[in-house]
């Protein structure tokens, strides 16, 4: 491959990075994945205080844009403060570790951010990620939504299999 074709591919990989997290797009299984987890998401909360935003960008163009977060919403409604974020994530620790210090930055840029979780859809694991930087496995329980984020997904699973 010539020196051209090599800064041409670089510049098609650098373009596809710019959105969300940093990572190149999602695969249809991530983005059905994320569809799922967001409307069960959005048939728990209480919709007077919270809303729930997929794919949403956080501070304007080209900022961080999770794969699903959850604002608090003001008096008039209008998204307030981020509270919530979840990424959906592979199997691939590169992946999951570079998510996981984007998480930290997130963290710092928005002190209102309460709770974070990850869901690798690979292996069915979830993980919570704390503002410390401590990261739990398993259960995942949200003091935000008063809801268990493993088990409310496979309720909502076993639900839409009948």
């Amino acid at each position: 491959m010539g020196l051209y074709e090599e800064i041409g591919k670089e510049k098609t990989q650098e373009k596809r990075i710019r959105k969300g997290l940093g990572l190149p797009g999602p695969k249809r299984t991530h983005q059905k994945v994320c569809l799922e987890i967001a409307m069960v998401l959005y048939n728990s909360i209480d919709e007077s205080r919270y809303d729930v935003y997929p794919d949403t960008e956080l501070d304007g163009p080209n900022s961080r844009s999770p794969d699903i977060a959850i604002w608090e919403l003001d008096e008039n409604g209008e998204a307030q403060k981020l509270r919530l974020i979840l990424e959906v994530v592979r199997d691939y620790r590169q992946g999951i570790k570079y998510t996981y210090n984007v998480i930290m930055e997130i963290y710092e840029q928005f002190p209102d951010l309460q709770e974070v979780y990850m869901y690798n859809y690979e292996t069915d694991t979830w993980y919570e990620v704390h503002r410390d930087g401590e990261v739990y496995e398993g259960d995942c329980f949200s003091e935000l939504l008063g809801i268990r984020m493993d088990v409310t997904l496979v309720k909502y699973k076993q639900k839409m299999r009948r």
